[in-house]
């Protein structure tokens, strides 16, 4: 199974202050609107566990802002109800983001957890935000490991043309010492990885344009 990054720009004060709003009209209107993917998150999970609560009771745990149930299956359900809650008050940024934690860059959006007071999932799905002022920050360090990915990249003919650089000048009759190649190889990423970063960039950069948060879900 492949995994991917769902991201959402949301304005984290409206998210934020649904957590506890109590606003029994607002999960109605959540329930109907997205009775679908209530239905299929309701099917993975009751597979999973045939004691799981139900996502509409944990929706309503979040409107009432009372963390109730403590399983697996519930940590979990909490997560999906909070991406249908970003899905609703927010906007899809839609970029194919393989995996960030795969990326050469010290991510805040990995270290922040869920935006509101829910238990994070023992696996999936992995979620994570950004605050709109720390957008600028994320962005810099991963353009700073993609410039020096792709610096790295560039580099890889250089052991040869410094070799033949050697020989000519009589310094060196045999090539370069395989180290300074495996060195500069050590440094190459896939072009795979680098479309990854690529796509993170452009998601981080539609965040801000839209002005607002950046939240993933990772499933």
């Amino acid at each position: 199974m492949s995994y991917l990054h769902m991201f959402y720009g949301v304005n984290l004060h409206v998210l934020r202050a649904l957590f506890g709003s109590g606003d029994a009209d607002f999960a109605d209107e959540l329930s109907t609107g997205w009775a679908d993917e209530l239905a299929e998150i309701d099917e993975w999970l009751t597979d999973a566990d045939d004691e799981f609560p139900g996502v509409r009771t944990l929706l309503s745990d979040i409107m009432d802002g009372q963390i109730r149930h403590r399983r697996a299956s519930a940590k979990a359900g909490y997560g999906y109800a909070l991406k249908l809650l970003c899905w609703h008050v927010g906007a899809p940024i839609m970029h194919n983001v393989c995996c960030i934690a795969d990326q050469p860059f010290s991510s805040q959006l990995l270290k922040s957890g869920p935006p509101i007071p829910i238990p994070p999932a023992d696996d999936f799905p992995a979620i994570g935000f950004l605050e709109h002022h720390e957008i600028a920050s994320e962005l810099a360090r991963l353009q700073a490991a993609l410039d020096a990915a792709t610096d790295g990249n560039s580099s890889r003919a250089k052991p040869g043309w410094l070799g033949a650089v050697l020989r000519w000048l009589g310094v060196a009759k045999a090539p370069v010492p395989t180290t300074l190649v495996e060195r500069s190889a050590e440094h190459e990423l896939s072009e795979d990885l680098l479309d990854d970063m690529r796509a993170y960039a452009a998601t981080l950069q539609d965040a801000q344009a839209l002005g607002c948060a950046l939240v993933s879900f990772y499933h």
